[in-house]
């Protein structure tokens, strides 16, 4: 419904909801839909002459490829895009925040990796925005994971993973899964969460839901 009256609803609604059909898309192994989708929301800021949430939906198709594996070339918007203003409230579904933290580490940005992710972190502890601050702490354990330290990405992702067992939040280790599969096993063995990581587990190997 709010894309049928995109034109009578607030803009940054219907930027959203387009991008939350894309990530349906890609979750459900239909890349080429979720790369439609993206246009959509071009074509549509385009026609309403809306330039602001332009940054959004590029740093949302960043982010899309990199779910795609797709080379991506973001030396020119990490560049240019304004950090300090990605510390916002982030109340909706996606932040382009998550997208720079991921592009560092594509980039093996180490020491600009963990100075951003730190930060972001301390702030999203500050405003209990535990969505985002879950997948910051994946993306901490993977940044030194890629590293070689393997006890301290270990307690990123233990944290990680008792912020997400009492809700079910199976989705965010599934989006990161072929990274995370053996430390979330080793967990398992641990009798850490095996309940909720088997869950993820199963998720994950289902033929339906490979990308």
């Amino acid at each position: 419904q709010v894309l049928q009256n995109r034109y009578h609803v607030n803009a940054q609604l219907v930027i959203h909801s387009i991008l939350g059909l894309a990530s349906i898309y890609q979750v459900r192994g239909l890349p080429d839909k979720a790369l439609e989708m993206t246009a959509t929301a071009n074509t549509f800021l385009l026609e309403i002459q809306n330039i602001a949430q332009s940054t959004l939906v590029q740093a949302f198709q960043l982010h899309l490829a990199l779910w795609q594996n797709q080379e991506v070339e973001a030396r020119q918007w990490l560049a240019v895009i304004n950090v300090d203003a990605l510390f916002q409230t982030m109340s909706n579904f996606y932040s382009p925040a998550i997208t720079y933290g991921r592009l560092l580490l594509a980039q093996k940005q180490w020491v600009q990796a963990t100075a951003y992710l730190n930060r972001l972190q301390q702030f999203l502890e500050s405003i209990h925005n535990t969505r985002f601050l879950m997948e910051t702490l994946v993306l901490q354990s993977l940044l030194y994971q890629f590293q070689g330290e393997e006890q301290t990405a270990r307690t990123h992702l233990v944290r990680a993973v008792m912020l997400a067992a009492p809700s079910r939040f199976i989705r965010l280790f599934a989006n990161y899964f072929s990274e995370l599969s053996p430390m979330l096993a080793e967990l398992a063995q641990q009798d850490i969460a095996p309940n909720f990581i088997s869950q993820i587990q199963g998720a994950c190997f289902e033929p339906a839901n490979t990308p």
